[in-house]
């Protein structure tokens, strides 16, 4: 068998996978998320009763790829693009890390020949893999950024609430209300 038509098979098949763990993955999971917030509201549970995670976008976090890794990496992980704004899952960020490599090491020796091909996919396996982890970084930093320059404003409507007579709750949600997002988000 040719080795070109080999990779590209390689390739295209691994781009299938991927491409159907990202359509169905999270909808192999989001019947457990679902049930568990029914229990907590038919127990009672309130959602500060459920700690700092009740509140999440979609899912429960894990995927079908976490119980491959062990809980401390997928936490890290969880907190990571949560701290970055990104509404995808551990998981689903692992499978993206090890696609882009994936590509990365398929495309330069199918398009390249010789030698120079496989150096170009090594450099491309490398940057395929840091680039998610890049990205996270800098939409995380970013997300730092605004939230340290929305601060004051936030403390000067809270602080003049307060002085007008208004609760500390009542203040919170005043000041969530008349900011933006990120910091009306944490408010």
């Amino acid at each position: 068998m040719d080795p070109i038509a080999a990779v590209a098979a390689l390739s295209v098949m691994s781009t299938v996978v991927v491409a159907m763990y990202a359509l169905f993955g999270s909808a192999i999971t989001s019947g457990g998320s679902i049930r568990g917030r029914l229990e907590g509201l038919m127990s009672g549970t309130s959602v500060v009763d459920m700690g700092p995670g009740a509140l999440k976008k979609e899912g429960d976090g894990k995927g079908p790829l976490s119980n491959l890794f062990s809980g401390g990496i997928t936490e890290k992980l969880e907190i990571q693009l949560e701290r970055a704004d990104l509404t995808i899952s551990p998981s689903e960020f692992i499978v993206l890390r090890f696609g882009l490599a994936l590509v990365g090491l398929v495309a330069p020796i199918v398009f390249l020949h010789g030698a120079i091909g496989y150096v170009a996919a090594v450099v491309a396996l490398v940057v395929g893999y840091n680039l998610p982890k890049w990205y996270l970084n800098r939409r995380r930093s970013g997300r730092v950024n605004k939230l340290n320059a929305q601060l004051p404003e936030a403390l000067t409507i809270i602080s003049n609430s307060l002085k007008a007579g208004f609760g500390m709750l009542q203040a919170l949600n005043g000041a969530a209300d008349q900011l933006e997002h990120p910091i009306a988000t944490e408010l």
